[in-house]
This record gives C-alpha cells, sequence and structure tokens, in this order.
C-alpha cells in the first residue's frame, strides 16, 4: 500500500504471499549457519532471490536481500530432545504456517497454533508442552521461566527477508533507488553477523539460568523422516523450484 517504506520480516510470513521463498521454509532444507550462508551468499541463493524478486513485484514488493543463519529450534517442558524418538506425543504450539506444522507432525509431535500473545501462559499452564522459535526470542520471552529444555536442532530457517513497499521505491530518483541498492549489502552482513550473535548468547544466558541445552549433530534421521513434507510441498510447485530445492539439500 505504500504506508510502510521498508521491513525485515521472517521467511515464515513472506513465504505466505510470496511463494518461492517457500524453497528456504522447507523442513530441514538447511543443516545449520554455514550452510544457510553458504546458499543464500552463493549462485543457488541468487536464483532464489531474482525469482523472490519477480514474485514480489507481483504483490507490490521490492524484496531486496534474504539473510540470517538462525533457525527455528524447539523447546519444552517433559524431556530432553535427543533423538527421533523424544518427540513423540508432544505438544508443540507453531505458528499458522503449513510447512511448520506438517514439520512438526512428521517429527512425531503434535503442532497446536496458538496466539503468540498468549503463548507463556499456556507454557506455564501446561496447555501445550513446548514450543519452538529462535534462540534470542525464547530468551527475550523469558519462556526459560517455565520450560526445562532447549536442542538446537535446525528445524525450520528462522531467516529473514528485506523488503521494500514497490510504490515507496518507485517515487525515488534513479539516484535514489541507486542509493538503497547500495545498502543493501550492509543489511545482509548485518543481519548474518547479528542473527549468529544474537542465538549464540540467547542459549549461553539461557543455560545460565538453569535451561538444559544440548545440540544435535546426526541430522540425517530428522532429515529423512521429513522428506514426505517436502515432497508433499513440492508437488505444487513449478519444476525448477523443486530441482533448486534438492541440490540446495544434496549442496555440503
Amino acid at each position: 500500500m505504500g504506508t510502510i517504506d521498508l521491513q525485515g520480516t521472517s521467511l515464515g510470513v513472506t513465504g505466505t504471499f510470496i511463494k518461492v521463498l517457500n524453497i528456504y521454509n522447507l523442513p530441514f532444507i538447511f543443516k545449520g549457519p554455514d550452510h544457510f550462508m553458504k546458499v543464500t551468499h552463493g549462485p543457488l541463493g541468487q536464483w532464489v532471490l531474482k525469482e523472490v524478486i519477480k514474485e514480489g513485484e507481483k504483490v507490490n514488493l521490492k524484496p531486496l536481500s534474504i539473510a540470517g543463519p538462525a533457525f527455528r529450534v524447539p523447546m519444552n517442558n517433559i524431556r530432553p530432545i535427543n533423538k527421533l524418538e523424544d518427540f513423540k506425543g508432544l505438544k508443540i504450539r507453531t505458528m499458522e504456517v503449513p510447512l511448520h506444522k506438517d514439520a512438526y507432525k512428521a517429527l512425531g509431535s503434535s503442532p497446536t497454533p496458538l496466539p503468540f500473545g498468549e503463548l507463556y501462559t499456556a507454557l506455564q499452564t501446561g496447555v501445550v508442552d513446548g514450543n519452538e522459535n529462535g534462540p534470542a526470542t525464547l530468551e527475550a520471552m523469558k519462556f526459560y521461566e517455565v520450560q526445562k529444555y532447549v536442542t538446537y536442532l535446525p528445524v525450520l530457517s528462522n531467516g529473514g527477508a528485506f523488503l521494500m513497499g514497490l510504490k515507496s521505491f518507485n517515487k525515488l530518483s534513479p539516484e535514489h533507488q541507486k542509493v538503497i541498492m547500495g545498502c543493501v549489502s550492509a543489511w545482509t552482513k548485518a543481519m548474518d553477523d547479528e542473527c549468529l550473535r544474537q542465538d549464540n548468547e540467547a542459549l549461553k544466558k539461557m543455560e545460565a539460568k538453569g535451561t538444559k541445552i544440548n545440540t544435535i549433530k546426526d541430522l540425517k534421521p530428522y532429515i529423512d523422516v521429513t522428506a514426505s513434507v517436502r515432497t508433499e510441498a513440492m508437488k505444487a510447485w513449478p519444476k525448477e523450484w523443486a530441482d533448486v530445492a534438492d541440490k540446495i539439500l544434496k549442496l555440503n
């Protein structure tokens, strides 16, 4: 509409109206921060960004960049998640994003969408057993007060898209448009650096508060069990989107 000029927003939300971005919203499409940056800063990422720009302009958006090697990780109050079977039966609050719900269902948990504003109380009273979000958000919301266990597992990307309103961009002179585009690399680096810093600091702070934190290194069982979610999502996609997703999965 042109009411807001610029926004940094989540890939999960942006993917609801720029569909090609859901390549990055597939469960376990990324193996961790290094893999995320290798993809987004490389030729595969450039291809995705070009498609995102084309799709975005159809809904009056000017996508500028994709960045942020952060992940939405599970937190719960029942047991530590050390193996796939530990997800079984856990009621996990997720966003109202179909790929997110499908991912947690495939892992064996019961995804339970709830408004974010109600989540602390729902965790406190046991309406849900846990939730999933970026470590920085988990710490900032003080969920560690009512949750015991965090598992660093890159289930879903928590990266962001840098968007500008197309109407706002088109109002600028060519000179000022060039200035905006010249700032994109600074935003991208800041987003990458801050995601890494904030999540690392948040994990340390929660651990200091008594939260039990573990990292799962063997991702294969989790990648395998969510394969059906990726396959089902890609059925409705153009073949070239699915091909790029496959290439990202195979990239070491």
